[in-house]
């Protein structure tokens, strides 16, 4: 079992005192500041929850934890081979950051639209997905 803040994390997770195999790769975990984070891409993600007997996961973007706009801007996608198949209830959130008018034509309102300043210039930005 790993521990890490509140969260108690078995199988498939591995890492701190768990060795990796005792765990599934790609699903080592380090504890930062009593938070559990799973690296997935190159991308850091918050373990927020977990269900072994509906084995689901509830993971967050670490650096969008205190705000939805990013720093810097770069494009990342997913393309998942440790979450495929059937049985994973996959929801994704989309963002399109300094889109400008562009995405506009898509007919999304300002319903999904926000403001971000990256690199000290404001740009309309807009999200497409369930949030819950």
């Amino acid at each position: 079992m790993v521990e890490c803040g509140e969260l108690r994390l078995k199988y498939p997770f591995w890492g701190l005192d768990r060795p990796a195999y005792c765990g599934h790769p790609g699903f080592q975990l380090i504890c930062q500041s009593n938070v559990p984070l799973l690296n997935y891409e190159s991308v850091n993600y918050r373990v927020l929850d977990t269900d072994s007997s509906t084995q689901t996961i509830v993971i967050a973007r670490n650096d969008l934890w205190t705000t939805f706009c990013p720093q810097t801007l770069y494009n990342t996608s997913y393309n998942s081979t440790l979450f495929k198949g059937n049985k994973f209830n996959q929801q994704n959130v989309s963002s399109y950051y300094d889109c400008g008018t562009t995405i506009q034509g898509m007919g999304l309102g300002n319903n999904y639209r926000f403001t971000c300043t990256v690199n000290g210039d404001d740009s309309d930005s807009f999200s497409i997905g369930p949030i819950s």
